[in-house]
């Protein structure tokens, strides 16, 4: 488990196709996660209205539309600390 000074992110199923959750351990917790693809480009930003570090994405951008399959990055950061998870979408 992570201690104060610590800022850790799992994946429920990685390689995902249609969804994947995204848990964050920190204290306090991150507030969004941001997700990007391999050339840097935000895709999308993931909210989480109660906080308790847990994250969907069902693979789609901000305007909604699926992305392609490939690898994406989850950044996360919190007091300070950064953490990052590598995603595959098939």
């Amino acid at each position: 488990e992570a201690g104060p000074s610590e800022l850790e992110l799992a994946a429920s199923c990685n390689p995902f196709s249609e969804m994947v959750t995204i848990t964050a351990v920190a204290d306090p917790l991150p507030r969004q996660l941001a997700v990007y693809d391999l050339s840097g480009r935000l895709i999308r930003s993931l909210g989480n209205g109660r906080n308790e570090g847990v994250f969907l994405w069902d693979g789609s951008d901000a305007s909604g539309e699926e992305v392609p399959p490939g690898t994406y990055l989850i950044r996360a950061a919190s007091a300070g600390r950064l953490a990052s998870l590598r995603l595959v979408k098939l």
